[in-house]
């Protein structure tokens, strides 16, 4: 049996390149998403595209046997941050969009409630689950969200249900150590039925999330709250975001990892580009939203007084 003599880092996969456009693009995009009037949808799907293609690179590695188990735990990490942003951007979106319509609805839905009340007919309701389905197939952002959620945590059980033998140093694998708020476990005995049981509760939270959205009625949920409603959103992504990137820098600095020098291949280097759409996108919008504010003011200004 041959032992471990330390683990090879892959640059490519989770080099501190990728990581560093991982955290920006999902921390820019939601804060993109924060501004009013901001078109999101070009962040949101570099947001999917990287993810699904990180998951893709990390599935071509294992099958040439050139991946990890440690480097497999850091593409889920940094997957799973991706699919938190995008389900927080898509929530965000369709609040957006039912938004203004709700306004027109909730001031001429009385009267057209007052004319079927006075002709005493009233339409036949739609089941719950056909009013979900059209609510998806009209929002450009469900398919991708939920093919991102099922390709990122298919990768993240896959690797776990097999991580006894995972990967290109399955040798090493039993000195592999999982972090979990701070505290690490080895990755074949503890570390393994807590990694299993937190993926199932994330993607049951993010199902049931993503789904209420698509099967819920919008007017159940007056425009005060709405504002409180997406600081909570806000705050819980916040503590999502600090906590997967301090677990994923804590855990290659715990692991018996070869670190070598940085290598800027392609695969380090295009990612970091890839941050200049939501970069490029929180600047309009926040443009727009000021200059917005700023026209608003002075026509309040140029006003005669009464």
């Amino acid at each position: 049996m041959s032992t471990c003599s330390g683990i090879l880092e892959d640059q490519d996969i989770a080099g501190l390149g990728v990581r560093i456009a991982i955290y920006a693009q999902s921390f820019l995009t939601v804060v993109a998403a924060l501004i009013p009037e901001s078109d999101i949808t070009n962040s949101f799907w570099t947001l999917t595209v990287t993810s699904i293609a990180l998951v893709i690179s990390a599935v071509v590695q294992t099958a040439k046997g050139h991946l990890s188990l440690y480097n497999a735990i850091l593409v889920t990490y940094l997957c799973v941050l991706h699919s938190i942003a995008s389900a927080f951007v898509a929530s965000l979106f369709r609040s957006k969009r039912t938004g203004r319509p709700l306004e027109t609805e909730s001031s001429g839905g009385n009267e057209a409630g007052t004319s079927s009340t006075l002709k005493g007919a009233s339409l036949p309701r739609r089941p719950l689950a056909l009013d979900g389905f059209i609510a998806v197939i009209r929002d450009p952002l469900a398919v991708p969200l939920y093919l991102q959620i099922m390709v990122v945590y298919s990768f993240g059980f896959h690797v776990w249900f097999n991580a006894a033998s995972f990967g290109s140093q399955s040798e090493c694998n039993a000195d592999t150590l999982l972090l979990f708020f701070g505290y690490s476990f080895p990755a074949l005995g503890t570390g393994r039925i807590i990694a299993l049981v937190s993926l199932t509760m994330v993607l049951i939270l993010m199902l049931s999330h993503t789904v209420s959205l698509h099967l819920s009625n919008a007017e159940c949920c007056a425009r005060r709250w709405m504002r409180w409603v997406i600081v909570l959103r806000g705050f819980a992504f916040a503590v999502s975001w600090v906590y997967v990137v301090v677990t994923v820098e804590t855990t290659i600095r715990r692991n018996p990892v070869i670190h070598g020098d940085v290598q800027w291949t392609f695969g380090q280097v295009f990612p970091l580009v890839s941050i200049l759409i939501p970069l490029v996108t929180v600047y309009h919008s926040g443009r727009r939203c000021f200059e917005g504010q700023y026209k608003r003011r002075g026509e309040g200004v140029a006003e005669p007084t009464p």
